[in-house]
């Protein structure tokens, strides 16, 4: 479920410009190293860059430059072999030796055995592919991945890095507030007070962020006042910032948020929820945990331009359109809060109205 699925899957970077004054040539020449190259058969693995339209596509027959936009996919082919299979055939192999030899084999050559069995297992195995979209825009310095697996973004982010020598940044809760164009000075050195960006803690150590920005933004959305474009979705789930294990998880449209907010009396935050977003017309639909960084499950609005029988780069801008939309919203409230966070209101204004709300859903 990438960016061309009806639910997307997208985990954002930063990414700074290379040092070239031909942008396009640069990425010809290097994305042209990175290219896919399939699996020979003594592989267990192989990837690389393929086209955008289709993930068996090694020439790039549609290009990959789609406005001001370079747009590809990364193709992941692994040979997996289920390890009952191993078992079988290296039982085989055990008997076979012992028939031959009249004695079972010693440790060592069992351990020779089963790298025979694997590697001849591995040669008569066809690799299983897998893949994602991937969206750079060098005018906003932005990565977009249409996946949120660890795994994958990995070996993404391994060739990338060695193919193009540039290192993306993630966009998680500190890095976030530190990419921020608008986002005052005083309010990012404060923040490096706190995290060290730098820090290889600083993803685990700035998670209170997320926890407390997700909980404001189900304060604000939960006011008859309410000014701000979102809405809590379908699920929420509760915990500890220093303690995670203990989480409630509540799906709203089937219950009520009684336990919610019984969870945030006991000192719980919002680890992860559901959002709907209102944009003019438009409504989305995402999943955000307390990381900042990857949205799940996003669902944008459907047009009829975005049939298949459209133009490819009308539904890739349209689709782009969209993405860039409801991150904008994202980062808007996301930078509303941090100026808050950083200001004499939070503790004055804010928290105290925030322990009122919780008193009052409680009662």
């Amino acid at each position: 479920m990438g960016m061309k699925a009806g639910s997307m899957q997208l985990t954002f970077f930063s990414i700074p410009d290379p040092v070239t004054e031909d942008f396009w040539g640069y990425v010809s020449e290097h994305l042209k190293k990175g290219i896919f190259r399939p699996c020979a058969p003594e592989d267990t693995v192989s990837y690389g860059f393929v086209s955008w339209e289709d993930l068996f596509d090694l020439s790039f027959s549609d290009g990959y430059q789609k406005a001001n936009y370079l747009a590809f996919q990364f193709r992941l082919d692994q040979k997996k072999i289920p390890s009952m299979i191993v078992k079988q055939k290296l039982q085989e192999a055990i008997s076979a030796y012992k028939s031959e030899k009249g004695h079972l084999p010693s440790k060592k050559i069992r351990s020779l055995l089963k790298e025979s069995v694997e590697e001849a297992l591995f040669k008569s195995t066809l690799p299983c592919p897998s893949g994602f979209e991937v969206v750079w825009h060098p005018v906003t310095k932005r990565l977009i991945l249409g996946t949120t697996s660890s795994k994958l973004i990995e070996a993404f982010l391994e060739h990338f890095e060695r193919t193009f020598r540039l290192h993306p940044v993630p966009l998680y809760h500190v890095q976030l507030a530190l990419s921020m164009e608008t986002l005052p000075s005083r309010i990012k050195d404060s923040l490096s007070l706190i995290v060290s960006p730098s820090s290889h803690r600083a993803f685990q150590e700035g998670r209170f962020l997320g926890y407390e920005f997700l909980t404001w933004l189900w304060f604000k959305s939960d006011q008859r006042e309410n000014s701000l474009p979102v809405y809590l979705g379908d699920r929420i789930v509760l915990s500890r910032p220093d303690d995670g294990r203990e989480r409630i998880i509540c799906t709203t449209q089937n219950h009520s948020l009684k336990e919610a907010y019984t969870a945030l009396g006991e000192g719980k935050m919002v680890e992860e929820a559901q959002w709907i977003v209102h944009r003019r017309d438009n409504e989305y639909i995402f999943s955000l945990d307390a990381s900042l960084w990857m949205m799940k499950g996003v669902r944008t609005p459907s047009q009829p331009s975005m049939s298949k029988d459209g133009d490819p780069e009308g539904r890739f801008l349209e689709r782009m359109f969209f993405i860039e939309e409801l991150r904008d919203v994202f980062e808007s409230l996301y930078q509303e809060f941090l100026m808050l966070r950083f200001d004499g209101r939070w503790h004055d204004d804010v928290l105290p109205a925030m322990e009122e709300w919780k008193r009052s859903k409680m009662s």
